[in-house]
């Protein structure tokens, strides 16, 4: 029997006491002082202890497995409909829009990102990426439709003006090797595909970039699903990241404004610090925030889901992810945006396709908004930042 599981600390007991019971890689989703964890066992064998309540969110989580298989070659994409859609956002506007491969994966496919606008010499750049987890299907959409919208859309005045003054790049999947993989031969594969030294599998991809690389939930543990890898970008998909940012610094003198990194599941914006749980850390956190709850109230207000703001995930937990990476090394903006469901449903990760549109819908314009805020940001608003 396959249960979903929501397991919280009852106050005075720390949540600790909840991942001493279970083992890492059965975590779906946690907060403060809960975990929501997919095991194979019958209710009588669940583990508990004194302190923490536990709650069956779901006594038949392999039903929605079958389903969500069968509806991806149609509605969610693939690596190679990606690239072909793609490309053909690049053909219908070459005036405006460019497809370009910025990197190979661990298995030699294509990490590919469509470039927008750029017009405008000295224009501000922002980053939009999806997929650093493989079995966050939902996670490539959102940058794709978005792409989308802004091809299509170009003739709109707020469109318009954001393919002028600013410079947006999108990168949908940027681990297509991990998200082939959950396709065709197991949905709840996170990492990537690399050979590790001790024959195992895989790299944590949000767990691969300097900054918080050592923290205590990037896994040291080769086998584990978030294994940080063998040192900070070993691995080349985020090694395409980072030569993109010494790209745009060659080209411009100067690095992204901004990044929005896609992620699924918990309907949250996060901002640094994950590796911390600060919010002002050393560099300017106000105006960090205030982006974030602009961006809050956009998504909000397009509804019908409601969504939620935090800074990191776990306190000093999370570490090695893009956000502290660019946010320390280059005073660049990032903000994870964890889509549909919420974090207690029992979709989880396996987001009924036919959700995808109101999904991408609502995500979009708040997208499109928080872009044209970077794209409007002030120079010494950034060296401010950056000092």
């Amino acid at each position: 029997m396959t249960l979903l599981v929501r397991f919280a600390a009852e106050p005075g007991t720390p949540r600790a006491v909840i991942d001493a019971l279970l083992d890492e890689d059965t975590i779906w989703k946690a907060g403060a002082d809960w975990v929501v964890a997919r095991l194979e066992t019958d209710v009588a064998s669940l583990p508990l202890t004194e302190g923490v309540r536990a709650e069956i969110l779901c006594d038949h989580v392999d039903d929605f497995i079958p389903a969500a298989s069968v509806c991806a070659p149609g509605a969610y994409h693939s690596h190679a409909k990606l690239k072909d859609d793609m490309r053909a956002l690049a053909d219908i506007a070459p005036d405006i829009c460019s497809f370009e491969t910025i990197g190979q994966s661990v298995e030699g496919r294509g990490i590919f990102a469509l470039r927008l606008g750029g017009q405008m010499p000295g224009a501000n750049a922002a980053l939009v990426t999806g997929c650093h987890h493989a079995r966050e299907w939902i996670s490539v959409e959102a940058p794709f439709h978005l792409a989308r919208t802004l091809v299509e859309r170009r003739a709109d005045p707020l469109v318009a003006s954001l393919l002028e003054n600013g410079d947006t790049w999108i990168v949908p999947m940027l681990n297509p090797d991990g998200h082939e993989f959950s396709r065709t031969c197991d949905r709840f594969w996170r990492k990537n595909r690399q050979v590790n030294g001790d024959g195992s599998i895989g790299v944590d991809l949000s767990r691969n970039y300097a900054v918080g690389w050592d923290a205590s939930l990037a896994s040291t543990v080769p086998a584990s699903s978030r294994f940080r890898g063998a040192a900070p970008f070993s691995e080349p998909e985020t090694q395409a990241i980072a030569a993109l940012f010494s790209r745009m610094i060659d080209e411009t003198g100067r690095p992204f404004v901004g990044i929005l990194s896609y992620h699924a599941f918990s309907q949250v914006i996060l901002h640094p610090w994950s590796c911390t749980g600060a919010s002002n850390r050393g560099l300017d956190g106000q105006l960090v925030r205030q982006f974030a709850a602009d961006m809050l109230d956009r998504l909000n207000e397009a509804g019908p889901r409601v969504y939620g703001l935090s800074c990191g995930t776990d306190p000093g937990r999370i570490g090695g992810e893009i956000g502290d990476w660019a946010y320390e090394t280059y005073g660049t903006f990032c903000f994870t945006v964890e889509l549909p469901p919420e974090p207690d449903s029992p979709a989880g990760f396996l987001l009924p396709a036919e959700e995808i549109g109101s999904v991408v819908d609502q995500a979009v314009p708040a997208a499109i908004h928080h872009l044209k805020e970077l794209f409007a940001l002030r120079r010494n608003d950034l060296a401010a930042v950056a000092e």
